[in-house]
């Protein structure tokens, strides 16, 4: 990872099922060698208009804890990853998690962009949308930040009108690929990982990663 090796990677989440894809991201596409732990940073606030902003919110609230518990050499990545549904604006966004307010679950907000998009078409060619994932890197040597990267990847798809499978999270089971136009819910755990939002935006994480070396 760099010039200043990491003992450690700590992943920015308490999300248990986005914790085991950003593990097996990580150890695929970073390190085999790392230990890797993932990890809720306290008490952060996501409130940037930006994916990319809200990952640096997180990975830098997590540092600031590690130095404090006397940590000095590690790394530390977050993410921050969303829908974006073209006829909702935009929406739902950075409030992916967050759509249907306070105290809502995935379903609640899955439900919420249902509603939203069936109410304006029907047409399976204008419910286009993208999964976006944006991550953020940060390198701490003797309790010193050294280096930042950030990555994002971006998968586009369509929204179905009804839920299909029970795989995936979030809004996975809603979300089609464009060319066959089964979900994510549909699919395997080991499907998803080879080209989703998350795997390409750790892909171009690496290649950052590698011409730093």
């Amino acid at each position: 990872m760099g010039t200043y090796q990491s003992t450690s990677l700590w992943i920015a989440s308490g999300n248990v099922a986005k914790a085991k894809e950003l593990i097996d991201l990580s150890v695929k596409y970073l390190s085999q060698s790392l230990s890797i732990v993932a990890r809720q940073p306290k008490d952060v606030v996501e409130n940037e208009p930006t994916f990319q902003g809200n990952a640096k919110l997180k990975a830098h609230a997590l540092v600031r804890e590690l130095i404090g518990e006397g940590q000095n050499n590690f790394a530390v990545l977050a993410d921050d990853s969303g829908l974006c549904v073209d006829l909702l604006g935009g929406n739902p966004g950075v409030y992916s998690g967050r759509y249907a307010g306070g105290g809502s679950n995935s379903q609640d907000n899955l439900q919420k962009v249902l509603r939203e998009l069936n109410a304006l078409t029907a047409d399976m060619k204008k419910r286009t949308a993208r999964y976006h994932c944006s991550l953020y890197l940060v390198r701490v040597y003797e309790s010193q930040i050294v280096a930042e990267y950030s990555a994002e990847g971006i998968r586009e798809g369509l929204i179905g009108k009804i839920p299909k499978g029970d795989n995936g999270y979030a809004y996975d089971s809603v979300f089609l690929d464009p060319q066959s136009q089964t979900s994510y819910g549909e699919i395997s755990y080991e499907e998803k990982q080879t080209d989703s939002h998350r795997s390409r935006a750790f892909m171009k994480l690496q290649s950052l990663l590698e011409t730093s070396k």
